[in-house]
């Protein structure tokens, strides 16, 4: 039997509608065993502090926040995108928390979570990419940048 689920990118607002479900999901990893920086025994506040910081941090553009969602509509998964880097490291983002409730774990739910996020990582660095081609034009590069075409 095959269970079919979709991925969302989850707003701030999205967070804070889905944060009893979304803490549910991190309980059962931390109580599951999973070494995601928390340590036991788990406390339920600890999981909703979480993931209100988590949502402050998705509208500070600091973070992306996937959620994986079963056939009823509820999150059963999720993974982040840390793209909120040293200055001059834009290129860069770091992969974190993918997190699978363990009544949802399936090996395909979690590769095409990272299949999602290559692609959002992919249109990110070619955004980059075209902006840092706009600066070839010496006229048009801000002052400080060292990048040039050769």
């Amino acid at each position: 039997m095959t269970t079919s689920f979709s991925l969302r990118t989850l707003s701030r607002d999205d967070i804070l509608h889905h944060l009893p479900a979304l803490s549910e999901i991190l309980a059962s990893c931390v109580n599951g065993g999973a070494s995601v920086s928390f340590m036991l025994p788990f406390a339920p506040q600890t999981a909703i502090t979480f993931w209100q910081r988590t949502a402050d941090s998705v509208a500070a553009g600091e973070r992306i926040v996937l959620a994986a969602f079963d056939a009823e509509e509820r999150p059963v998964g999720t993974v982040q995108l840390i793209t909120s880097q040293p200055e001059n490291q834009p290129h860069r983002a770091d992969v974190a928390k993918l997190l699978v409730h363990q009544n949802a774990r399936k090996p395909s739910l979690s590769r095409f979570k990272f299949e999602q996020l290559y692609i959002i990582k992919l249109v990110q660095m070619l955004s980059k990419l075209v902006h840092m081609l706009k600066w070839s034009n010496k006229s048009s590069r801000p002052s400080g940048t060292s990048w040039r075409t050769s």
